[in-house]
This record gives structure tokens, C-alpha cells and sequence, in this order.
């Protein structure tokens, strides 16, 4: 009895792409290679904290109105508004911050591209600084007091940097996800404004809504580059 001729078969299906599995050392490589911004800044990070003595106790006495953003630094040094993402108040601060940075950069970088992630990140990071002091400003005649201790806070981190692009990068997942995120982390944000009031939680938070508003304007960007 002949046996019945098989049908044709399937082709197989898509295999994982190793280049990009965490769990393997070749998938890491891969998944690095993909952010070289995100690497890029996380060496020039501890680069300039090793070379002004500052990974232990954050920046020396003299170095620091030139890299902390203050209420005074659009008046004198305007540079430390930028700078200020690139350097950290002691080894712990260095090594979160490495770690916030690597956490968010990895996956957000893929998600925009190098240049608009670098984009998306350092704009957030000035105009959440600059979002602040205009805030403080307006302030200053409604609740002098709060105002008048600002002036002895400072900023320096790479938290804001991470909160710009990661608002930035919801504009480019799903509505229902982009809405989640967006109210996780506003909300977190606003809890930590609202509770402490600190400067650096005004940033944060500053960064993050600039983050949302560039999101958009990166996008366009893509369509038509």
C-alpha cells in the first residue's frame, strides 16, 4: 500500500535574534553597541568626577558654582545649568546615577535613535532647569520664605537627563502604555515636589514635562529626516 505523499512543509518560524537576549553575553555586546550615547555619557561621567577629585564627597568647593545649577545660575555661571547632569554629590550618587542612567538609556536609545535620545534628554535637563527658576521667580512674591531657602540648594545629576527622555520616548509607544507611564511618573514626581519641595524635585519634575512636550517634536522629526 503506497503511503501518503506529506504535505508541504512550513517554514520554520523566527528565531530569537541572539545579538539582543540579555541572557547571553553576545546579546549584552549587542544591546550596548545599540546606545553608544548612553555609553559615551556614563564614561564622561566618571572621567570628569575622577579628574575633580569629586567621586567621594561631589565637587570641590571651587569647582562647584561652575557645575550646580542654583537660582543663581543664569545671573553668573550659565554653563552650570549643562554641566550640572554630568557630575554628583558623592559615590553613591555616582554609582545610582550610573545605574538610573544604564536602566533607561539601553532601551530608550533604541526606541529614539542616538541623536534624538541625546536630544530629547539634555533638553529636558536645561529647560527643566530653566522651567524651575522661571517657577521660583514667579513664586518669589507669593511664598517669599519657600523661595528665599532655594538659594542654598542645588542641582547636579543625571536624574533629570533620564526623566526628559523617558517622557520624551512615550510618544512613541502605544496610547494606552504612553498614558501609564506618563501618570506613574508625573505622579511620583509631583509626590516628591509637593512633599519635599526641594529644588532638584522641581527639576525633576520640570524635566519631565519638557520631556513630554519635545516627545512629539522629535517624532516629527523622524518623518521627515
Amino acid at each position: 500500500m503506497p503511503l501518503p505523499h506529506p504535505g508541504p512543509s512550513l517554514p520554520p518560524g523566527p528565531r530569537p535574534d541572539s545579538r539582543l537576549d540579555p541572557r547571553t553575553l553576545r546579546g549584552w555586546s549587542g544591546l550596548l553597541r545599540g546606545a553608544p550615547a548612553t555609553l559615551w555619557f556614563v564614561a564622561v561621567f566618571w572621567t570628569a568626577g575622577a579628574l575633580s577629585s569629586s567621586l567621594a564627597s561631589g565637587p570641590p568647593e571651587a569647582l562647584r558654582p561652575h557645575v550646580e545649577g542654583t537660582v543663581h545660575s543664569l545671573s553668573g555661571d550659565w554653563w552650570a545649568v549643562l554641566l550640572s547632569g554630568f557630575w554628583e554629590r558623592g559615590l553613591p550618587g555616582y554609582v545610582l546615577g550610573t545605574a538610573l542612567v544604564l536602566l533607561a538609556g539601553i532601551p530608550l536609545e533604541r526606541k529614539l535613535g542616538s541623536l534624538r535620545f541625546a536630544a530629547a534628554a539634555v533638553g529636558a535637563h536645561v529647560l527643566g532647569i530653566a522651567a524651575t527658576l522661571g517657577f521660583l521667580a514667579v513664586a518669589g512674591s507669593l511664598m517669599g520664605s519657600w523661595t528665599r531657602d532655594m538659594s542654598g540648594h542645588y542641582f547636579v545629576g543625571p536624574s533629570a537627563l533620564a526623566c526628559g527622555a523617558a517622557m520624551a520616548a512615550t510618544a512613541a509607544t502605544p496610547t494606552l502604555w504612553r498614558r501609564r507611564i506618563r501618570v506613574v511618573i508625573l505622579a511620583v514626581l509631583m509626590l516628591f515636589a509637593f512633599y519635599a519641595g526641594g529644588f532638584e524635585d522641581l527639576v525633576r519634575l520640570g524635566a519631565a514635562v519638557a520631556g513630554t512636550l519635545l516627545g512629539p517634536l522629535l517624532l516629527l522629526s523622524l518623518i521627515h529626516i
